[in-house]
């Protein structure tokens, strides 16, 4: 009996152990690339400040939704939701390669802090190297996520790290004219991510555990029958 139940405990630490090095692999090792076709997350925006955006840039909503992605290339339809009720829509492609990240809204995902990401928007005047700054687990949309974290002069981003999506950013536009000559005074513009397609609302280590949990259940219930049988055999055997 003893050596049955040190098996078994062997058993369950083995199978623990090996999801556990699964799950780190998955979340640490990925492709440049974190996100595939038909991927898709919504934010809400919210704008606080002196002054009124310009109407091209009222959003309220919109949606990103992943229509091809291969290699280290992305194209992504965005769809806007104005404040005047209109409703716009538009492909974005993104290259890693020559640095068109789409104002860092998609980045080549699993990078951790010190790695950097190439951007050659015009929003920053030159082609940068941007730097992640830090990582934390935090409750994402129902589920323990790794957030990754980066800035610059006017803007905070933060995204999911497995996929490289943007989870939620502020950006501050102070004495701006546009290329249309619409002024804007001093606006924050906050988005955040409200819902998406890319995990279930469920945490990493809670799925690891029913599946532990799982294993072990089968694995006591198995153990069981096995001690029962050899007590059945040996009193057949008495009987003789």
């Amino acid at each position: 009996m003893k050596a049955y139940i040190t098996l078994l405990f062997l058993f369950l630490i083995t199978t623990a152990s090996f999801l556990g090095i699964t799950s780190t692999a998955q979340t640490s090792t990925g492709s440049t690339i974190g996100v595939k076709a038909g991927d898709w997350i919504e934010y809400n925006i919210t704008v606080t400040g002196t002054g009124t955006p310009p109407p091209t840039h009222d959003v309220v909503h919109f949606r990103i939704e992943v229509i091809q992605a291969e290699d280290k290339t992305v194209a992504a339809n965005f769809t806007a939701n104005y404040r005047n009720g209109t409703i716009g829509s538009a492909v974005w492609n993104y290259n890693y390669t020559e640095g068109s990240v789409g104002g860092w809204t998609i980045i080549p995902s699993n990078l951790s802090p010190g790695m950097q990401f190439y951007d050659s928007s015009i929003h920053n005047h030159k082609p940068v190297n941007v730097t992640i700054q830090r990582q934390e687990e935090k409750n994402l949309l129902g589920a323990t996520r790794t957030v990754t974290y980066a800035n610059d002069s006017f803007r905070h981003k933060e995204w999911d790290k497995a996929t490289g999506v943007f989870v939620w950013s502020t950006e501050t536009y102070r004495n701006v004219t546009n290329k249309d000559g619409w002024y804007i005074e001093n606006l924050t513009a906050t988005v955040e991510a409200v819902a998406t397609n890319m995990w279930s609302p469920q945490s990493q280590n809670t799925e690891i555990l029913y599946v532990i949990t799982g294993v072990a259940v089968v694995s006591i219930a198995t153990l069981l029958a096995v001690v029962a049988l050899r007590k059945r055999k040996k009193v057949v055997y008495r009987g003789t």
